[in-house]
């Protein structure tokens, strides 16, 4: 809808706070993200390469060993975040007379982007009272989140590939902490989980680790390492892993609700290393916003403000040939004890 002249400044300003709190806020700009920018894409079809033969091994000049090429098809559907709001004549006029626009705005841009990060780590819709809701309806087999345990005693299929470090049963499970962080061997012990991701090649420069703000405590206390070793916290081991301090990222506690369903504390926590860029995030609907100013010609009109984005993620897996497994490059281990 076209707003009057009279209001187009204001709206242009809204739209850039709206769109500058989206994007701050959005995790998924970590991934490897590709602009699709056609709302008519329902469905994102990938196909990656399979197990492949061995070369041949002869005297001869050119003796080559046939081999048979297993392409597997990727089919994950969209989902969309969004939201809109609507203000009376006097709320927005009061708002912007108080210079409190800018944090509202905030506010409701940002929503698209924490709707998005959570369901890429936790799988379901983040409810207004920051609990997890339910998975959305996708389609069957779509588990495009970090945290999936995947299909029982590990099965893989490219549609749902395993973590790295996953603990095979039925459910399978993340493996837990080695102990109580108060113990340095512990803390080091659970951190070097993360050579799991290079086990199976992927990639150290683009790996993260992601905690969650509230065990920012336990990150950053020193542990008696030892005889010479003196006293070492959680991001120096990362460092000697070569994770850097930047790619060590707090991040709201509603997206690192742990495994057992509960709200992560300093004294309890999962800690999720990943591959940012195993991850290709299709957005069919770029982050967006829109503000508009009623038009109807009423004297004192309503502003309308909404944003959104529609993403597709997918996991780009690794083919384990020794066990014909798809894996993911994540990680994770839980319940740990940082006092």
């Amino acid at each position: 809808m076209a707003t009057p002249i009279l209001y187009q400044n204001i709206t242009t300003a809204v739209d850039e706070q709206l769109l500058e709190a989206q994007e701050a806020e959005n995790i998924i700009n970590l991934t490897d993200v590709k602009v699709v920018d056609d709302p008519v894409v329902v469905t994102q079809i990938m196909k990656f390469l399979g197990e492949v033969g061995k070369a041949s091994l002869s005297a001869e000049l050119w003796d080559p060993a046939k081999t048979k090429m297993d392409v597997d098809v990727m089919t994950m559907d969209r989902l969309s975040c969004d939201i809109e709001g609507t203000f009376i004549y006097e709320d927005w006029k009061s708002l912007i007379k108080q210079g409190a626009m800018d944090s509202g705005m905030v506010k409701i841009g940002k929503q698209p982007a924490i709707q998005a990060s959570h369901y890429l780590f936790q799988g379901t819709e983040l409810l207004n009272d920051n609990s997890k809701g339910v998975r959305p309806l996708v389609r069957a087999g779509q588990y495009n989140f970090l945290t999936d345990i995947g299909a029982a005693t590990l099965a893989s299929t490219i549609n749902r590939p395993i973590g790295v470090n996953q603990v095979s049963g039925t459910p399978n499970t993340w493996p837990a902490t080695a102990g109580a962080w108060a113990t340095y061997a512990n803390m080091a012990t659970d951190i070097n989980q993360i050579e799991s991701l290079f086990t199976f090649d992927f990639n150290r420069d683009t790996t993260y680790c992601f905690y969650p703000k509230a065990a920012s405590p336990a990150m950053g206390k020193k542990r008696t390492a030892g005889t010479g070793d003196g006293f070492r916290n959680a991001f120096m081991e990362l460092e000697d892993h070569g994770i850097s301090k930047d790619r060590v990222i707090p991040i709201d506690n509603r997206y690192m609700y742990t495994r057992a369903g509960a709200a992560p504390t300093n004294a309890l926590f999962d800690l999720i290393f990943v591959d940012m860029k195993s991850i290709r995030t299709f957005l069919t609907v770029a982050p967006f916003v829109n503000s508009y100013v009623d038009n109807s010609g009423k004297r004192f009109p309503d502003m309308t403000v909404e944003a959104g984005l529609t993403m597709t993620p997918v996991f780009k897996p690794n083919y384990d040939i020794s066990n014909s497994k798809w894996r993911k490059g994540v990680a994770v281990v839980r319940a740990i004890v940082g006092t």
